[in-house]
């Protein structure tokens, strides 16, 4: 059996050389263009594997069993995710571990094999030399100096580069206030298992870890914007206290900063959270996550221009980080298709088949082919759920599902729906509501009543735990379209377009039309155009008789995509009255050129 032992390595085989790579055994470092790189020891153990065997197929069977030895039980997945990990350390050399599908993995590289560290050897002791007394001196001070310079060189403290835990959030282990030893380990290992899509694994170990250590926050921050993400506002608001409550008086400006981008989400305060997210950058210029938020958000406020401009600064170089996978779809979102198409051809599609099935679907979506879309999310469909990247899957099925509904084929659509619904279950509230509210308009196109009805009673009690977002004004907004005479509990604090809206919805359910008119022209000076909500002002102005505006951008494709049963009803309206029309227009030049003398 092929097995790996790092401490038992002859003493020729203690670095391994390939590309701009160095696997320091020796020091259990692994160095990438000259600078330390921070690498999990089963992804090390993994690189020293297939350094020991170069541009040899390794099947994974045997990698497997050198890097679990003694029989263990360790799933496929496990392997995976290895893989991701070593390939994330190596950074812009992440390609040369190849995979051979169905086979095992290979390094594609030539790899030197060089002593780690350097030893003193002293000459052997054959001859004995008698130096002048000058001589003798001027040796011995040239030795002292010498002693003197390396000592310097390679003892003397001087500052050293914290270690980074998360580039993402910029965050450091001198940043986490830790006292226990492993503290910064097991975060580290928690945000890794977040960027592979296992944020609810990820959220065990940072909840451990802040039993165990109380003195750092970092652990109850990040589970508050956790559960604030999936729509848990009572968990986001117990967490946010905890983190308070040890950060308390300190005066560290980057975890004060920390703090208040995470306040500002849990109030989902836009403008706040673009705020706080840029003042974190000024603190921590290469901290990714809070670009992208601020993209996102002003994405959201309808300034798609500024959105691109921040998503432009993010360089996506190799897989291995979901939400950074993900900012190359955004750009294709926010306007540059072929810059994101670029940036997708440069990473080699086999270092994550999935990932590159699904930003391919995402592309096509914002290139307006959504037939080539459903293709790439149906082989993202193949690729993800064998290793485990249900990320991936859910979100292929949910965009599936959109795509379906738009284009009329509804029991298709209910099917990869359902089938969302059973693999979110349990992690997110805003896509368990928005599902609902997409079934409860398929249902009701269909004439289901009794199953529009259910599903309308579910989305409502799982937005009424969230607060007052898109999905909670959609849930709303679908109950009074669906069911007029029920007058849904109007959501609190509202914006000044969406309360507009609420408005002129009420109103014309009431059928009192002039203020609904009224109301509405608020809605529109006010900027609903611009929101999630767009397509509902749009569905009224059709139900009032008045021009239809254009139809706005649905993309990227976040929540509520259940918007896209309005979009349909409006445009098979649009449509009939386009037929209508044209069939009045052939009657009437019939009916004039019979009237003409001969």
């Amino acid at each position: 059996m092929l097995t790996i032992d790092l401490l038992d390595l002859p003493a020729g085989e203690r670095l391994y050389c390939f590309a701009g790579v160095e696997v320091d055994t020796e020091r259990l470092q692994l160095r990438v263009d000259g600078v330390p790189v921070a690498c999990s020891r089963k992804a090390f153990e993994l690189l020293v594997l297939l350094c020991r065997s170069p541009q040899t197929v390794l099947p994974r069977a045997r990698v497997m069993d050198a890097l679990w030895p003694g029989g263990q039980t360790v799933s496929d997945e496990a392997l995976t995710q290895i893989i991701f990990r070593a390939r994330n350390a190596l950074g812009p050399y992440a390609g040369l571990i190849a995979t051979v599908r169905g086979i095992g993995l290979r390094l594609d590289a030539t790899v030197d094999t060089r002593r780690g560290l350097a030893r003193t050897t002293l000459p052997p002791a054959t001859e004995s030399r008698t130096l002048p007394a000058g001589s003798a001196a001027r040796s011995v001070m040239l030795a002292l100096v010498a002693l003197l310079v390396f000592g310097a060189v390679f003892f003397w403290p001087g500052e050293t580069t914290p270690e980074l835990l998360h580039q993402g959030y910029g965050i450091t282990a001198d940043a986490i206030l830790g006292e226990q030893p492993d503290t910064a380990a097991m975060i580290r290992e928690a945000f890794e298992n977040d960027a592979l899509g296992e944020r609810a694994r990820g959220a065990k170990l940072l909840e451990a870890v802040h039993r165990s250590d109380a003195s750092t926050p970092i652990p109850a921050l990040f589970l508050a914007l956790w559960s604030g993400g999936s729509g848990n506002s009572e968990a986001e608001q117990e967490w946010l206290e905890q983190a308070r409550s040890r950060i308390g008086d300190r005066r560290d400006p980057y975890l004060n900063l920390l703090l208040d981008y995470v306040t500002a989400e849990s109030a989902s305060d836009p403008k706040e959270i673009i705020d706080a997210a840029g003042a974190v950058l000024d603190v921590r210029p290469d901290a990714w996550r809070m670009r992208l938020a601020r993209a996102h958000l002003l994405e959201f406020n309808g300034m798609r221009e500024a959105a691109l401009h921040e998503i432009k600064q993010i360089q996506v170089t190799q897989f291995g980080d979901r939400k950074l996978d993900q900012a190359i779809g955004d750009r294709a979102s926010f306007g540059d298709v072929a810059g994101a198409q670029s940036m997708l051809d440069a990473i080699p599609a086999d270092s994550d088949p999935a990932t590159h099935a699904f930003i391919s679907g995402r592309i096509a979506w914002s290139r307006g082919d959504f037939d080539a879309a459903f293709e790439h999310f149906n082989r993202t469909l193949e690729l993800a759920y064998p290793v485990a990247r249900l990320d991936l899957y859910r979100r292929a099925l949910l965009y599936g599902g959109a795509i379906s509904a738009l284009q009329g084929r509804d029991d298709e659509a209910i099917a990869l729906l359902e089938k969302a619904r059973l693999v979110n279950e349990g992690k997110s509230v805003i896509d368990a509501v928005d599902v609902a509210l997409f079934l409860a308009q398929l249902h009701d196109a269909a004439g289901r009543d009794k199953l529009a009805a259910a599903e309308l009673e579910t989305a409502l009690n799982g937005a009424s735990g969230l607060l007052p977002d898109s999905m909670h004004l959609a849930s709303a907004f679908t109950a009074l379209r669906l069911q007029p005479g029920r007058k849904p509990d109007k959501p609190a604090h509202m914006s000044a377009e969406y309360d507009s809206l609420w408005r002129a919805m009420a109103a014309y359910a009431a059928n009192d039309q002039k203020s609904a008119r009224a109301a509405l022209g608020e809605a529109r000076v006010q900027g609903i155009g611009f929101t999630r909500m767009a397509d509902e002002a749009r569905w009224l102005e059709w139900q009032l008789g008045e021009p239809v505006s254009g139809e706005a951008v649905i993309d990227p494709p976040y929540p509520p995509l259940s918007r896209f049963m309005l979009r349909r009803e409006i445009r098979m309206a649009q449509q009939s009255l386009s037929a209508e029309e044209s069939v009045a227009s052939s009657n009437r030049k019939r009916r004039g050129q019979s009237q003409v003398p001969e």
